[in-house]
């Protein structure tokens, strides 16, 4: 059964965190079924998610938040700084307006489910209707802002718009903003998709040798999402995850 919390002022945990690495998925804290709706998390000084500012050793899945979150180090929808994090099935929806900024950071990477993530897996999970941004050129991406020696694979990221600042392009990118270890210990698989609609630094998406065009092409043709290259309707998340229509939200858990 899963639980909704409507209206939280704040993250859930600030700081979640299991003793043994090698337990269940490489954690021994579960965190798991249930929404945040309508939240609004603020951190003025270091990391900021919605479900928790700073994660280690723990295994997350069926959680989705809904709201805003801003901070001055690592931002993530769900998780700011994750470190030996198993996270699966899970989903971040921002607003329905390009304008608003739904996830900000005044001084680090954010990503659409994990600002900063370090070691294990995310897998399986969604962002929906989200504006993405951060300052001084740091990493944003999609997915997760900053990764290293992360098993990244079958996301997708429907957000509106990603921005660092405009500095430097090389540090945005549809799915991971920036790999610190050259993507050799961790694994960002072809199966990850964005919208190809997805804004990075005010420009259009363009595959120009840099990390900015990242995993399958998304996109809306019948009221459906669907690959761009194919014509079979893309499965988000599996049967118990509506098909999105954009400017709306998916069905709540």
């Amino acid at each position: 059964k899963a639980y909704s919390i409507k209206n939280l002022n704040g993250p859930l945990f600030g700081v979640i965190e299991g003793g043994n690495a090698n337990a269940n998925n490489g954690a021994n804290a579960t965190v798991s079924s249930f929404a945040l709706v309508n939240q609004t998390v603020n951190v003025p000084q270091g990391p900021a998610g919605g479900v928790a500012c700073i994660a280690k050793n723990v295994y997350m899945n069926y959680c989705l938040v809904q709201g805003t979150v801003s901070g001055s180090g690592a931002v993530g929808g769900l998780i700011g700084k994750a470190e030996g994090v198993y996270l699966t099935t899970c989903a971040y929806i921002g607003a329905s307006s390009f304008s608003n900024s739904t996830l900000q950071s005044s001084g680090g990477s954010v990503g659409g489910i994990v600002g900063e993530s370090v070691g294990k897996t995310i897998r399986n999970c969604l962002v929906y209707n989200a504006n993405l941004q951060t300052t001084g050129g740091n990493a944003v991406g999609g997915i997760v802002g900053t990764e290293s020696m992360t098993v990244i694979d079958s996301n997708y990221s429907m957000a509106y718009a990603l921005s660092n600042g405009g500095q430097t392009t090389e540090k945005v990118g549809r799915i991971v903003g920036v790999f610190t270890d050259d993507n050799s210990s961790g694994s960002v698989t072809d199966a990850n998709g964005g919208w190809r609609g997805m804004q990075l630094n005010w420009s259009a998406i363009s595959d120009d040798g840099t990390n900015r065009h990242q995993g399958i092409d998304l996109v809306y043709a019948g009221g459906k999402l669907k690959m761009a290259k194919e014509n079979s309707v893309f499965n988000l998340l599996g049967d118990s995850w509506s098909t999105p229509v954009y400017g709306t939200r998916p069905t709540e858990l």
